[in-house]
């Protein structure tokens, strides 16, 4: 029989504590941070209801702005994350804009199917429709696919697919990611849109899924701003 090699072990160990270390502070900056905005409102505003209801653009823009600075500051690895934004060629831009469209008719598909369990599309649906247009665009459309796929895709994907393989980082990461929604049916979308993401991240990089979120919000935002 072979030695069993102990250290071998610990030190894979010690390697996965550590990225599920990382990707849960990722998870608690993300949470922290809305949470810290929503006091702040409280503490400066005579009226926090109203103000949030007029300006919860300006406040979704400026969490992810926080939200971003506070990973990307801290991150070893910003060249490498600038180089794989940047977008190779008009025609990948478009072929990644198709399978976002693909990916938002897949998704469409799902809330069909939900939507009789789970009735809260007309709740969902106020945040295409709200105040301040121009930052609406920005807070939706930018920011989010931006934000969120330099830390779900890139950084918690990254961190447990170092530590526990591929397979448990693509479903750890689209997790996370769909639990950070609010309704039930969102979780459910977000998490198989995260799902297809991650797997995306995998064969194409990084710049295919900003682009192929940013189409999804896009719709979104649009057919809200046609409805208001």
């Amino acid at each position: 029989m072979g030695k069993f090699n102990y250290t071998d072990k610990g030190n894979k160990r010690m390697k996965q504590i550590k990225v599920f270390s990382q990707s849960v502070l990722v998870v608690i900056w993300f949470y922290a941070v809305s949470l810290i905005g929503g006091s702040l409102v409280n503490f400066l505003s005579h009226d926090p209801v109203q103000f949030v209801e007029r300006h919860s653009h300006l406040l979704n823009v400026l969490c992810y702005i926080t939200i971003f600075l506070g990973i990307y500051v801290v991150d070893h690895h910003k060249t490498e994350l600038i180089e794989e934004l940047k977008p190779r060629s008009i025609k990948l831009v478009l072929s990644y804009i198709v399978m976002g469209l693909g990916s938002y008719i897949i998704g469409t598909i799902l809330v069909g199917l939900l939507i009789s369990i789970f009735p809260e599309y007309e709740e969902i649906n106020q945040t295409f429709t709200a105040y301040e247009p121009i930052l609406r665009f920005v807070g939706m459309v930018i920011l989010p696919p931006l934000v969120e796929e330099y830390l779900f895709r890139e950084k918690i994907q990254g961190y447990l697919k170092e530590g526990f393989g591929l397979p448990v980082a693509l479903v750890g990461q689209a997790l996370l990611f769909g639990g950070l929604h609010y309704y039930m049916v969102q979780k459910i979308y977000a998490t198989v849109l995260g799902l297809i993401f991650g797997i995306i991240k995998e064969k194409k990089g990084l710049c295919a899924t900003v682009w192929m979120h940013m189409t999804v919000n896009f719709i979104g935002w649009l057919m809200g701003t046609l409805i208001n």
